[in-house]
């Protein structure tokens, strides 16, 4: 009962943050006071007096954002013959290391940019009469089509739910201020195309209201109030109306094909998904990209079409599509009989549609016109949100653009039309974009690549009749196969590219050309995905190719093989808002430092290496809808029920699909996807630990750390095990970094800083157990980290290495207060952090982190050495991390915590006391309420009255957590972490993690 009271005082009371905003928190968090801020530099916020700081309240953590990290939304079955589906929570995805480019990430210390991916919202005005829905049925599995023809999405049973599910996705992206694993504030949302699904106005209304915010969406078209859908049974203006048995009829008992699958009945359901209700808004700059949805009928069909074209294989009608969007006629089925393969699907089968549509009755309306590219565009302007135009140019029509960068800007961002004017669902890009791309990518890179072979040539028709008409129109970017030469451009800024558009390079596929005689076309000859990848990889400054359509999440690398420059570029593909698992994605970009030590570098020094993060966040919508039909947001819970269940997603036995298929591998959703970088980005280097521990004489721990002002702190603990007094400033701000400390022989506590310049000073206990201490001795030199330790003797000793990784030792020239007049001498090896502890052999262990991340450790060949002969070797730990820290078990084995990139805490132990050899890595539990932590930098001590070890770790937002071993010298730790008695503010940045 004791153990149990000494314990849960740490946490004091928690105050109630349910019902606030992430950005209530922020303002609130200013609003209480100021506080203790525990960080290696890269905090904000004010600092208290040991008085302010006794006074202030316990203060629940600003939790991150809640993303496919920390959980995800799952199946509970993905097996196809398992019938209608509910969905689950599963655990938290982490971010999967990508390294055919760049083979090790090293310490990502300088953030870049963050910012949202919206894609393929397809906002349906399913009541229009310009989709041909009918279409689906031939893209079922088994007889008589065999699941062959290409129409799987002409209608969706959800497809009504369109609005309310990016509702749901904005709400989630609007809670959010900052990219989950790097902290850096998300500076905009971009939709890559298919906003829409119909190129209509309304839809196009739609989807720039819910976006903007602070409009009404009222989901409804034709009859206000009177449902004309496929799944209603007023199809055709009046009760007696149409139905197809093909489509779901939700609100009614009516069998259909999906409530012999499963899908329930909802009486009112359409009703209420015609009610109008408030978009949220994003809250942020938001930018769009053309898709083939926005701008073609039914994302195939051109506005201005020629209906001989076989390529358009969906259009149907005997008139102008744009009458037919606005009339009162919609085609619900064809009495004529469609060959059982899509291959055998031709010309005279496409009029025998054409002549033999069954159609009926709905109510007109002019809000359901199609919109021309330029209308598309300038539809844009008007809007709430920002920035005026989602970055299209007012009165040009033009849907390519750059996103305007200031000189201090590391990014360019650049969006693209792959829309092919002729036609056709698939993509392609114009000679005049290439060209103005290609202007925009040189204009900010300081070399590029030429290859020494032509790329291939396209040939345009010019407008005219005979062949000697035709243009030929030279390559661009790099040749297959062939090698290149490197040109320089003195004086050019540098920026890295991430470009944005709808198709994927493979889904570029779509090279027609205007027909001749249409000399009002000249000019937009059509190059494939294939021309645009050669182009990219000329420019080294490209790292990154944003992209929707296929409604998949799938990322894909794009080396530059056999080239002058190595490297390459990311594709990242992203799922929809409309399909299964309806996801969007959170893009952040960082660096580590210039190499300066051999390595994967293979030199003395080399470049950064680039950290692409890329995280899947869900709907802010409950697993399972409820109820209440009025709550636009349990409306999409049920929409994205509804999706997983899409019999054309999920599936039949005997045909390939399968509801995991847009859901991508692992490696597609949370990633790190590494690249060098192509010029120099002047990332900081690592800094050490903001916290650190020691036990005083009496068994009672003594904390120690650094807040964003540069000032230090310093407690303990009321009773061995027990609580922490208020904290007490030891140091003012002076650019203090980070902390190490070790204790004397006699019991003395001594405290180890690190500024912001590099310097060392010095800070002694008065007495054994005093709460007073020394003012600060500096030591000579200029270091990055530092690690202290007490050798068998009882002599200090201090590690550290400089900036460029070498390590650097010195030591006390007697114990209890001796003098450190010895100077820096060499030890082997160079790391960016490392931890030092003192075996039960009274041999020290230094475990450390190189440059690219991997670990190594070094051992004393005998108790109490100091010259570089006296060490054993540099040996290689397995493991990726970011931090480390050693302690000394009960039992007298050592025990190694290591922190990784992903924030995730590893423990082992060494398999017998001064053995050093090492049990497997355990990964460590934290848990705090519910949520698990993201830990930067974690100090292990145990204390004096059970032996139990004590672990104290910083999370990404400078707050600081305590956990206890259950028993001395256990790999197994007491329940879930405790937060101790601080009021700490947000990370602002990467640097110094």
């Amino acid at each position: 009962m004791g153990q149990h009271q000494e314990d849960s005082a740490e946490t004091g009371p928690q105050p109630d943050g349910r019902g606030l905003s992430r950005r209530q928190v922020l303002r609130g968090a200013a609003a209480i006071g100021p506080g203790i801020v525990l960080s290696s530099g890269l905090l904000d916020g004010l600092v208290a007096t040991a008085a302010d700081a006794a006074a202030l309240p316990v203060a629940a953590p600003v939790p991150p954002p809640i993303t496919s990290w920390d959980r995800t939304v799952q199946r509970m079955s993905y097996d196809k013959t398992a019938g209608y589906q509910s969905l689950i929570e599963g655990d938290g995805e982490p971010h999967l290391l990508q390294t055919p480019m760049r083979r090790t990430p090293g310490h990502v210390t300088l953030p870049i940019t963050a910012f949202v991916q919206f894609t393929d919202l397809h906002i349906v005005d399913d009541q229009s009469p310009a989709r041909v829905e009918f279409l689906d049925r031939y893209a079922n599995s088994g007889a008589p089509h065999f699941g062959t023809y290409p129409f799987d999405s002409a209608y969706r049973p959800h497809e009504f739910l369109s609005t309310h599910l990016t509702h749901a996705m904005v709400k989630a992206i609007r809670g959010m201020t900052s990219g989950p694993r790097t902290r850096t504030p998300l500076g905009f949302t971009i939709v890559t195309g298919d906003m829409t699904d119909n190129c209509q106005y309304n839809e196009t209304r739609w989807y720039i209201d819910l976006l903007d915010g602070g409009q009404m969406i009222r989901p409804d078209s034709g009859a206000i109030g009177v449902d004309e859908s496929v799944g209603s049974n007023l199809a055709g203006g009046n009760p007696s109306g149409f139905h197809d048995p093909e489509f779901w009829a939700p609100a009614t008992t009516v069998p259909d094909k999906y409530k012999q699958l499963g899908f329930p009945g909802i009486p009112g359901v359409l009703a209420a998904a015609r009610a109008p209700y408030t978009s949220i808004g994003l809250g942020m700059p938001w930018y769009a990209a053309y898709g083939n949805h926005d701008g073609e009928v039914q994302g195939n069909v051109p506005l201005d079409p020629d209906f001989f074209s076989t390529e358009n294989l969906q259009q149907i009608w005997t008139g102008d599509p744009r009458d037919v969007a606005v009339g009162g006629e919609k085609i619900v089925d064809t009495a004529a009989t469609l060959p059982a393969l899509y291959d055998d699907f031709g010309f005279t089968d496409k009029l025998a549609i054409a002549r033999n549509l069954i159609r009926v009755n709905v109510t007109p309306d002019d809000d359901r016109r199609l919109l021309g590219q330029r209308a598309f565009v300038q539809e844009h302007f008007t809007t709430t949100g920002t920035p005026a135009g989602h970055g299209f140019t007012a009165g040009r029509g033009e849907a390519h653009y750059s996103i305007p960068s200031a000189d201090s800007d590391l990014v360019q961002f650049i969006t693209l039309n792959t829309v092919n004017v002729n036609g056709g669902a698939s993509g392609s890009i114009t000679e005049a974009q290439m060209d103005w791309l290609e202007t925009q990518l040189r204009a900010n890179s300081s070399t590029y690549l030429v290859p020494t072979v032509p790329p291939p040539s396209i040939t345009m028709p010019k407008g005219g009749t005979r062949p000697g008409d035709d243009l030929i129109i030279p390559g661009r970017g790099l040749t297959d196969g062939a090698s290149s030469t490197i040109v320089s451009q003195p004086g050019v800024q540098n920026k890295l590219f991430v470009i944005f558009c709808h198709h994927t390079l493979d889904t570029m596929d779509n090279a027609d050309q205007p027909p001749r005689g249409r000399p009002d076309l000249v000019g937009t000859v059509q190059w494939t995905g294939d021309a645009l990848r050669r182009l990219l990889l000329a420019y080294p400054n490209v790292i990154a190719l944003v992209t929707g359509h296929t409604h998949r999440n799938d990322i894909k690398p794009y080396p530059r093989l056999g080239q002058a420059l190595n490297g390459g570029f990311w594709e990242i593909g992203t799922a929809s808002h409309i399909d299964w698992p309806i996801q969007s994605r959170i893009i952040e970009i960082a660096a580590s430092p210039e190499a300066q030590q051999a390595g994967e570098f293979g030199g003395a020094a080399g470049p950064a290496t680039i950290s692409i993060f890329t995280t899947m966040v869900d709907l802010d919508a409950p697993l399972a809808h409820g109820a209440d039909l009025n709550d636009p947001i349990q409306l999409a819970a049920l929409g994205r029920e509804l999706a997983t269940n899409d019999p054309h997603e999920v599936g039949a036995e005997g045909d390939n699909r399968a509801i995991t298929r847009r859901m991508g591998r692992l490696e597609d959703r949370n990633t790190q996807l590494l690249l060098p970088a192509p010029f120099p980005l002047n990332a900081p280097i690592p800094v050490g630990s903001p916290i650190a521990a020691a036990r005083n004489l009496d068994g009672r721990l003594e904390l120690f750390g650094v807040d964003a002002a540069g000032n230090l702190w310093n407690t303990h603990q009321r009773t061995v095990s027990g609580d922490l007094v208020a904290w007490t400033k030891i140091g003012q701000g002076s650019g203090w970094q980070s902390v190490t400390t070790a204790g004397n022989r006699d019991g003395r506590i001594e405290l180890f800083a690190v500024d912001s310049s590099g310097a060392v000073t010095r800070r002694s206990q008065t007495a054994p157990n005093s709460s007073t201490y020394t003012s600060p001795q500096p030591l000579d030199g200029v270091v990055a980290t530092a690690a202290a330790a007490t050798d068998q003797s009882g002599n200090l000793h201090l590690y550290a290495n400089l900036s460029t990784g070498l390590i650097q030792h010195r030591w006390q020239d007697a114990p209890d207060g001796g003098s450190w007049g010895n100077p820096w001498t060499p030890l082997g090896g160079a790391v960016t952090r490392m931890a030092v502890r003192t075996g039960s052999d009274g041999c020290a262990v230094l475990v450390g982190i190189t440059e690219d991340g991997q670990l190594v450790q070094r051992k004393m060949n005998h108790p109490n050495a100091r010259t570089e002969e006296e060490w054993g070797p540099v040996l290689p730990l397995d493991g990726l991390f970011e931090a480390v820290e050693l302690a000394l078990n009960m039992d007298g084995r050592l025990a190694l915590f290591g922190v990784d990139g992903d924030g995730r805490l590893h423990q082992r132990f060494e398999t017998t006391p001064h053995s050093g050899s090492w049990a497997p890595w355990k990964l460590l539990p934290t848990r705090f309420q519910g949520r698990t932590l993201r830990i930067r930098h974690v100090a292990a001590e145990k204390n004096g009255a059970h032996g139990r070890m004590e672990l104290h770790a910083v999370d990404d937002s400078g707050m600081l957590y305590r956990c206890k071993q259950s028993v001395p010298s256990s790999s197994d730790w007491g329940g879930d972490w405790g937060l101790l008695n601080f009021h700490l503010r947000p990370a602002r940045t990467l640097t110094g993690l």
